[in-house]
């Protein structure tokens, strides 16, 4: 509540501003505050027993597909290639979409935030097999980056661990991405690759029927 009244007051500081420091400070503001209720959600998200409730049968291609597209400009923008290779017979699978796409919002956000300077971004998606013999959806991402430094690597997923600055990141990113694949009775794991970047794969367990 707090934050609505302050967010709704720096809009109309906006409207009514008289020069362009004033605009520009009111943008501050506001920028600011969006990246406060950002970082509330991420808390209230975490801190919850359950956050996936609003389970349906998705496909993975359409949800990685809108995912994207939501994201493209700022990826033209800071001159980074995105490409897509998705297997044409996916099966569905049950998805809390909302979730799943905060997901691929903290993965792309990182791979971008690791490429200032611009560089590319694979998303894949694809069937394999578990050593259990349980079949699966694999979603990946990888991108041309620097990588994740070794130490970090060994704490990747464990609350308030971030390789950006403490004005940028919470930490909560990758754990709450955790907490929701947990939640779709699945997993993400991370790693370097061996030349150069970072790759993150989300693993959904597939129905009986769906491995028949």
């Amino acid at each position: 509540n707090p934050m609505t009244a302050m967010g709704g007051f720096a809009r109309r500081l906006e409207d009514v501003a008289q020069n362009d420091k004033e605009r520009k400070y009111a943008g501050i503001i506001l920028k600011e505050m969006r990246r406060l209720e950002e970082i509330l959600n991420d808390i209230v998200v975490f801190s919850q027993d359950r956050c996936c409730t609003a389970f349906e049968l998705q496909q993975p291609r359409e949800v990685i597909q809108e995912n994207l597209e939501k994201h493209r400009d700022q990826l033209t923008g800071q001159n980074i290639k995105a490409y897509l290779d998705i297997e044409s017979d996916l099966p569905r699978i049950p998805m809390d979409r909302e979730k799943i796409h905060l997901i691929l919002d903290n993965l792309i956000s990182n791979s971008m935030h690791a490429m200032p300077q611009g560089g590319e971004i694979s998303l894949t998606a694809g069937t394999t097999t578990a050593e259990s013999g349980q079949g699966l959806v694999r979603i990946s991402l990888t991108d041309t980056g620097p990588g994740l430094p070794e130490q970090v690597l060994e704490v990747l997923f464990e609350p308030f661990t971030t390789t950006k600055e403490h004005s940028l990141g919470t930490g909560l990113g990758l754990p709450l991405c955790k907490k929701i694949m947990e939640e779709h009775d699945g997993w993400i794991e991370g790693e370097n690759l061996p030349d150069k970047g970072a790759a993150f794969y989300l693993y959904f367990p597939l129905s009986p029927e769906n491995q028949a």
